[in-house]
């Protein structure tokens, strides 16, 4: 049986580049996967994977060419 790998507060916030205040306002917030253990919030990192991928934002280019005499 594998072994659940669960992530602190810390560690989630160290992975993602975030400050832990950033982090616990997420979770107050519901928008971020997170578990609750008793008084401990704890993350799956491949769950913070993909939340993260969720987060992509398309870009679109608009490119103006101007034709000069």
């Amino acid at each position: 049986m594998d072994q659940i790998q669960l992530m602190t507060i810390e560690e989630a916030a160290s992975f993602l580049n975030l400050k832990v205040s950033k982090l616990r306002k997420d979770i107050f917030n519901k928008s971020i996967p997170h578990y609750k253990i008793g008084a401990l919030i704890r993350f799956k990192k491949e769950e913070l994977v993909k939340w993260v991928e969720g987060k992509l934002v398309s870009v679109q280019l608009n490119i103006e060419i101007k034709k000069y005499n």
